[in-house]
């Protein structure tokens, strides 16, 4: 367990075992194998609805920008929006 405090909240955490973190690791070179397999306009496309998404619901990502790490709300909307953006 550890503690997590920023300015806003305070948030206590069960930390993942070695076990755990490998097995996520495992997934994610998995699953960047069967990414790197798929069309270039297929990982495209993906890549557009992900940014479509994200600047529709830039608000509350942004919200959770302010909670998480503290960041100005305007900073953290201008972040979000940069990313909608690549």
């Amino acid at each position: 367990m550890f503690t997590h405090i920023n300015v806003t909240h305070t948030h206590t955490h069960t930390a993942c075992t070695q076990d755990e973190v490998n097995q996520i690791f495992a997934a994610a070179q998995g699953a960047q194998k069967a990414w790197a397999r798929t069309p270039l306009f297929q990982r495209a496309e993906a890549l557009h609805r992900v940014a479509a998404l994200m600047r529709e619901h830039a608000q509350p990502i942004a919200d959770c920008l302010v909670r998480e790490i503290a960041k100005p709300s305007k900073d953290a909307l201008t972040e979000v929006g940069v990313g909608g953006r690549l």
